[in-house]
């Protein structure tokens, strides 16, 4: 999956070529910090509530787990020294301390809201916490002890990433400051790098002469050199990546935990040290000029691809420039993927549509077309509640509806693609709708995630591939939805432009998944 989004997704590939080196068995959701020690590439693996352990293999590529430390409370950080680990558990408000070839928990200390974690010199850690939502702190805790100082808690906004030598100084990701903060060992500040001011900082690591910068929303790392901390060059990560943990092992391997992918990208530090060096990026790959030769997808040889989008405003783009909409992004992909003119991409999205409005007009709107693929997204206006017990559209007819859709575009040679529904922001979603109709459902979360059970179920009943539109933008709401920090209106329920551009990654994944087997 990264080879082909740094192929195509964005504005460019970097010199600096990211493999994907996740085991197949991970099972990884939302990875965050990483630690190298004696082989082995430790994961905070923030939603599965668990610190994983993966051999480093030849070429950088990652072993099955061979230690799992689970029950852990939404660790974000890990770090590691002669056999112990510390993970820094938010949701837990501690930092605790394991055996790394036992897992057995030997200690633990109180830190509000912990992100991230770092060995120092003397037997200390320097963690960074949240002292309230909108400030934080950096602590130091004494190895052996429960012992805990407030170092400093001065100008920090969100303190998250945290690297330095065990001397010092250290260096704070100032997340929402969006700064990197230098910070001496007895808590004096000692200045700061200023970035861009546009996005959030999470995981940083000390690399010789260079600090690499994990600057989450901008889907990159940064290279700075030191000491000024000026920045000579960008390793684009791809679109959705959101990196948030760095590490490096002794034998030239840069890991970058891709918490929206859900997975853990190599890069040689050869390649990082040679960007370093400012010898630039690659230049920005150009689409091919050329549709794909004999040995290309069978479909894309026998004639114009004619891809059609069905589905309601998620699909239409309501409030995005045309270009911006998912069907346009996903236009845009697919000419750089196999060259211009050779698919077509058709809107058929309409706001407030369900499924029952969806399958009236399947044969004007779609079938008419005479599509090779056809992408349907309903679920959001079907669900939604009219009473206690009352819904737009029934579970049993979403159900027959979406598999009628299924089958009507088989019978006309095409290949459906399903949507799994979106996530919703509740609290904006309440403004509008009545939330004592959601309560029997256990919530909006609740009855959503009962309507995607009902999408999975037709796809595997009728073999039909899943474009996993929940889990594209799942973790990222706060980006990926408009809300009024973002877009200044309370929506809660429509993407950004850049939670479009994930969900036409996910789509063209599925595609290519069709056309290249």
């Amino acid at each position: 999956m990264l080879g082909l989004l740094l192929a195509f997704a964005g504005a460019g590939v970097c010199s600096a070529q990211i493999i994907d080196a996740t085991p197949e068995d991970a099972g990884l959701r939302k990875p965050r910090g990483l630690v190298v020690h004696q082989g082995t590439l430790w994961v905070a693996d923030t939603d599965n509530g668990r610190v994983v352990g993966l051999p480093i293999l030849e070429g950088g590529k990652l072993g099955s787990p061979a230690r799992i430390i689970d029950g852990l409370a939404e660790p974000f950080d890990v770090t590691a020294r002669d056999g112990m680990l510390y993970v820094a558990e938010s949701a837990g408000g501690r930092v605790s301390a394991f055996e790394a070839h036992t897992g057995r928990r030997s200690g633990a200390w109180a830190v509000p809201a912990p992100r991230g974690v770092h060995v120092l010199g003397e037997g200390k850690l320097a963690v960074t916490g949240a002292t309230d939502p909108a400030s934080g702190a950096l602590f130091a805790l004494q190895i052996g002890t429960q012992a805990a100082q407030t170092l400093t808690a001065d100008r920090l906004v969100q303190p998250w990433g945290i690297t330095g030598g065990p001397d010092g100084p250290l260096f704070v990701a100032d997340a929402q400051g969006k700064r990197i903060v230098r910070i001496r060992l007895d808590g004096t500040p000692d200045g700061e790098i200023k970035t861009d001011g546009k996005h959030l900082l999470t995981a940083l690591l000390r690399m010789g002469d260079l600090l690499l910068v994990a600057q989450s929303t901008a889907h990159r790392v940064a290279v700075l050199g030191m000491p000024d901390g000026a920045v000579r060059a960008t390793i684009p990560t791809g679109s959705s990546t959101y990196p948030q943990g760095l590490a490096a092992d002794g034998a030239g391997h840069l890991f970058i935990a891709l918490t929206g992918l859900h997975a853990i990208g190599m890069v040689p530090t050869a390649q990082v040290r040679k960007l370093g060096a400012a010898e630039g990026l690659g230049t920005q790959r150009q689409a091919p000029t050329e549709a794909p030769s004999a040995n290309g997808p069978r479909i894309i040889q026998r004639k114009r691809l004619v891809v059609v989008a069905l589905g309601d405003s998620v699909t239409q783009g309501v409030h995005m420039q045309p270009g911006e909409t998912y069907p346009a992004q996903l236009q845009s992909l697919l000419d750089a993927r196999y060259g211009a003119g050779v698919a077509r991409v058709i809107n058929a999205g309409i706001g407030g549509n369900t499924s029952s409005q969806g399958l009236a007009r399947l044969q004007t709107d779609v079938l008419s077309h005479k599509p090779d693929f056809v992408l349907v997204n309903f679920g959001l206006n079907d669900s939604a509640k009219t009473g206690p017990d009352a819904y737009k559209t029934a579970p049993d007819l979403y159900e027959a509806n979406l598999t009628r859709i299924v089958t009507r575009v088989r019978e006309a040679k095409g290949e459906p693609v399903l949507s799994t529904i979106t996530p919703v922001i509740e609290e904006l979603y309440f403004q509008r709708h009545p939330r004592e109709y959601y309560e029997l459902e256990g919530g909006l979360a609740g009855l959503l995630s009962r309507y995607n059970a009902i999408v999975r179920q037709v796809a595997r009943r009728s073999n039909v591939a899943v474009a996993d539109w929940r889990r594209a933008l799942e973790g990222g709401e706060e980006y990926l939805i408009r809300t009024p920090s973002n877009c200044g209106a309370p929506d809660g329920v429509h993407p950004t432009c850049e939670g479009y551009r994930a969900l036409a990654l996910e789509g063209l994944l599925r595609l290519r998944d069709l056309l290249e087997r």
